[in-house]
């Protein structure tokens, strides 16, 4: 099984095309959250907003192999508190399905 690394750079290669399709807002702001040492612990790997809507997305190894640490389960709920939209995901069609879920998918015609 591919390294998370790999899950990650898939998801955000998808969000990419999606922005540039016109399926999501082409205005949105999509990143990947490298770790520094000043920053706060636990942020979810990839981040975006979208129709202003913050979007946290946590990428685990599929299968139950990749687990939660304690403070990216915390971090995740204070997200979600805040009124952000934060998952954990391993594949770019669960990411698909929480933006539909959440409205900020546009079907293109």
């Amino acid at each position: 099984l591919p390294k998370e690394q790999a899950f990650q750079s898939k998801i955000l290669e998808s969000l990419k095309e999606w922005k540039s399709a016109g399926s999501i807002d082409q205005n949105a702001m999509i990143w990947k959250q490298g770790a520094a040492p000043y920053q706060r612990q636990g942020l979810p790997d990839i981040l975006a907003i979208i129709n202003g809507r913050f979007f946290a997305f946590e990428v685990k190894r599929p299968y139950g192999i990749g687990k939660l640490t304690g403070i990216q389960t915390k971090t995740i709920a204070d997200i979600k508190a805040a009124g952000g939209v934060a998952e954990t995901v391993s594949f770019s069609e669960e990411v698909k399905k929480i933006l539909i879920n959440s409205g900020a998918w546009k079907e293109i015609q």
